[in-house]
């Protein structure tokens, strides 16, 4: 006796044979067998399976891809859509092959993890447009009560709701984002509209879908009320048809599913949760919705999401692929800054920066630094070591405290602006950490130019207007040796391919980050969070980071064994040596 799923299959005897499938297809005395053997190969097939279906497998029709094999309350084997709704007329039976499409179709089945779900999409962590395959600009149109198109323009935003309307875990209600209380449904002729939710079951059932993923990242929405039917545009309108091999109607009915960025008349970003309103006429995104400000926000391999963490351990040898790092001659001189209060962090812009270059490292070209700024902790955060974007862990894995990095950015000298950061590997942003001093250290070159970079404090507390331009004309303006805010020695540094750690976070950044950390006095790095996000000076500027990102097997490229000494370990061992005579 072999017993699967509560079926038990009988056999009086069963003696070792060796039979082949034209005897068992010709004699019909040995069908049972053919049957049986099918089971035991089956059952071979779950076991080896067991890993990926852990738990137990469903059986889905090829003929009617959302009705499952169950069983029925008089104890018979049928087929029956997803939410358990029998159907009568879909009973199991055995049956004499015939070579025919039909016999084909309603003799084959597909397995599904019963601990899966049929709809896995998290392309959109909300709202979405639904794009034309055939018309890749136009877009779903869906006005309450009228037929639904696709358009060129004011595509309608629409969300996914699981379980369906009609409680099936396994489809999806397609609702309006604009709307809400709307979903798309079929009506007369089979037309899609987007009508107002009705509280019964003929409504919940034309409102409900499938959506058949494909290979290609296209999608299908499938009615479960009208198996093989699906949504297409004909004439620009939205119909439910049943499937026909055509190319044509295989474009039709394809969809590409895009994020939709909420409208606001005005967008920004916070780091804080607590200051969000993205529903507000001045939408406000923090980090886990960025992306709704910029897809390139996405935390996703092709995106190069920074920042991330920088475990030197990783270095354990020394990288071909990176030289060493040369400054131009402008970086050794005072060089006139505009400091001011861009509303997300301090900033300093470089009123000529013609000889402030840099070339080596991993970049291919000479490129210009035009402007720094910082990331920094709370004042709880300083005393822990919190404040810097990227997390640094030395070869032991242990994390390092770096409450403050500096960011100096540059681009390629060829290159406008506007290109530079549209452009892969343009721009360049050489890192630096900072972390307080010893009270009996003394005063370093960082801690003199942060010292210059602050020296008007009421000038910082509030941000400069959005978008504003502001000129060395206008304000005083401060100077400093662009040097000092790097480490002393330049030979240890990692690189990696990366982004910008703000909206819009562009994949075009190649970073360099120096390990070797700067030190500043405690007050000094406490003045930053002083300063305000806001002209109201109801939000202090304190933990103005972007959370660490996944490095998504990004190489890290170091200009150091981990095996070598740092400069501060040869400092503290020439410290402890004594001569002894």
């Amino acid at each position: 006796i072999v017993q699967s799923g509560g079926i038990k299959w009988r056999s009086k005897e069963i003696k070792s044979l060796l039979i082949t499938g034209d005897q068992l297809a010709s004699s019909p005395t040995m069908r049972p067998f053919l049957l049986l053997t099918a089971l035991l190969v089956a059952c071979v097939q779950a076991s080896m399976a067991k890993k990926m279906c852990p738990n137990a497998v469903i059986f889905n029709s090829y003929n009617f891809p959302t009705y499952y094999l169950t069983q029925r309350g008089n104890g018979e084997m049928g087929i029956a859509i997803g939410n358990g709704t029998r159907h009568q007329s879909m009973k199991l039976k055995l049956m004499s092959w015939t070579d025919t499409n039909l016999f084909k179709a309603d003799s084959s089945f597909g397995v599904v993890c019963a601990s899966d779900k049929l709809f896995k999409l998290d392309v959109c962590d909300g709202e979405f447009h639904l794009i034309s395959k055939n018309y890749p600009k136009y877009s779903v149109k869906a006005g309450i009560d009228v037929i639904s198109t696709i358009s060129t323009t004011n595509g309608t935003r629409l969300k996914f709701v699981t379980p369906a309307l009609n409680g099936n875990p396994r489809a999806v209600s397609i609702e309006s984002a604009e709307k809400p209380g709307h979903f798309l449904n079929t009506v007369a002729d089979h037309f899609v509209m987007m009508t107002k939710f009705e509280n019964t079951a003929e409504f919940r059932n034309a409102s409900t879908f499938k959506v058949v993923i494909m290979s290609n990242g296209y999608v299908r929405l499938q009615s479960l009320r009208n198996p093989r039917h699906y949504i297409r545009h004909s004439e620009f309108k939205l119909r439910l048809e049943r499937w026909a091999e055509t190319k044509l109607y295989d474009q039709d009915s394809s969809w590409k599913i895009d994020c939709a960025l909420i409208p606001c008349e005005t967008k920004a970003f916070v780091y804080n949760p607590a200051y969000e309103n993205a529903r507000g006429p001045h939408c406000e995104f923090a980090p886990p919705k960025w992306w709704q400000i910029s897809p390139f926000c996405k935390d996703l391999p092709a995106n190069r999401p920074s920042p991330i963490n920088i475990e030197m351990g990783l270095c354990k040898n020394k990288s071909a692929k990176v030289k060493k790092i040369v400054l131009g001659k402008g970086w050794h001189d005072e060089r006139k800054f505009i400091v001011k209060n861009n509303g997300h962090s301090i900033q300093a812009d470089a009123v000529n920066s013609a000889d402030l270059t840099v070339t080596g490292g991993h970049l291919n070209g000479t490129y210009n630094c035009f402007q720094f700024h910082f990331h920094w902790g709370s004042a709880a955060n300083v005393e822990k070591g919190i404040g810097s974007e990227h997390r640094l862990f030395d070869a032991t894995g242990k994390a390092l405290p770096t409450p403050m990095e500096v960011h100096i950015v540059c681009k390629r000298q060829e290159l406008s602006m506007s290109k530079a950061i549209n452009t892969t590997d343009a721009i360049t942003v050489l890192g630096g950490f900072i972390h307080q001093m010893n009270p009996k250290d003394h005063d370093g070159w960082a801690g003199h130019v942060i010292a210059q970079v602050l020296s008007n404090m009421t000038e910082l507390f509030k941000p400069v207007g959005h978008g504003a331009v502001v000129s060395a004309k206008d304000v005083e303006t401060v100077e400093l040796q662009l040097r000092d805010l790097l480490p002393e020695s330049l030979h240890r540094f990692v690189n990696y391919d990366g982004a910008f750690t703000t909206p819009s976070c562009n994949p075009v950044a190649q970073w360099h980050l120096f390990t070797d950390s700067m030190k500043i006095r405690k007050e000094l790095l406490l003045k930053f969070t002083k300063t305000f996000f806001d002209k109201a000076k109801k939000r202090p500027m304190v933990d103005n980071f972007r959370p660490v990102m996944s490095r998504h097997g990004r190489e890290i490229r170091c200009s150091f064994s981990n095996k070598e000494a740092s400069p501060e370990e040869v400092k503290k061992v020439a410290s402890e040596t004594r001569v002894v005579s």
